[in-house]
């Protein structure tokens, strides 16, 4: 979807406040802002990729400028890490590389441009399929150079932002959430706490902590629009 179909979109769901976090661009956000209006207010966002002690997380910017220089650094830095996981996956696989840098991401198709060159040249059936040869080659978002959380934190401030920690229930599945999460309350200004696949108790706990530490605790549809094969998610209203 475009920019202007989501926020249409929203608006008649009834949803009144948003903003679109792609991950690491910030064009599409300000797309969107741009048709902000006193009924549905759209705000800028980001969700950033980041490293702190040798886990990935997602990190939410909201309410940034977004012609800060650091932050458009932070973030095109953290978008060269992710299209540089591909680059890897297609060398891996044998791949014609200078394929891959020729195609072009159909228009709208959402995603990513690696995906689509998977079902391109017949390497995967579906789209499932073309994001499960990332893990299963050995492709992992913890070996990327992605940003630090300290940097990606800081720039986000610089631009007169606020930080706040994406689904740590997905970022963090099979761990100790809440005392990862508790770890890095030093350097967040809320949590997504409202996520399609956080349960009621994990919801609780993190609503919880944000209320002891004074944090945001925001909520987020996670939503992709219908570029993978199952239903797209529905917005939280």
């Amino acid at each position: 979807m475009t920019p202007a179909e989501l926020v249409a979109w929203a608006r008649e769901k009834g949803v009144r406040e948003m903003a679109v976090t792609d991950h690491d661009v910030l064009e599409g956000s300000r797309e969107a802002c741009a048709l902000s209006t006193p009924e549905l207010v759209v705000r800028p966002g980001v969700e950033l990729d980041c490293l702190h002690e040798g886990r990935h997380w997602h990190v939410l910017g909201y309410d940034f400028c977004f012609d800060d220089a650091a932050l458009q650094g932070v973030a095109a830095r953290a978008r060269m890490a992710l299209e540089g996981m591909s680059e890897a996956l297609i060398v891996r696989l044998g791949l014609a590389i200078e394929a891959y840098h020729a195609f072009v991401q159909p228009e709208h198709a959402g995603g990513w441009k690696g995906l689509h060159f998977l079902l391109h040249c017949g390497a995967a059936a579906d789209m499932e399929q073309a994001m499960m040869m990332y893990p299963r080659n050995g492709i992992r978002y913890s070996d990327a150079p992605f940003p630090a959380l300290a940097e990606v934190m800081a720039a986000l401030r610089g631009a007169g932002g606020v930080a706040v920690l994406a689904h740590p229930g997905e970022s963090a599945k099979g761990q100790d959430v809440l005392a990862l999460v508790a770890g890095l309350v030093p350097w967040l200004d809320g949590v997504e706490v409202d996520y399609p696949s956080h349960g009621p108790e994990l919801r609780r706990v993190l609503r919880e902590l944000c209320a002891v530490h004074g944090l945001w605790a925001t909520r987020g549809s996670d939503f992709h629009g219908a570029f993978t094969q199952g239903a797209p998610k529905e917005l939280l209203v």
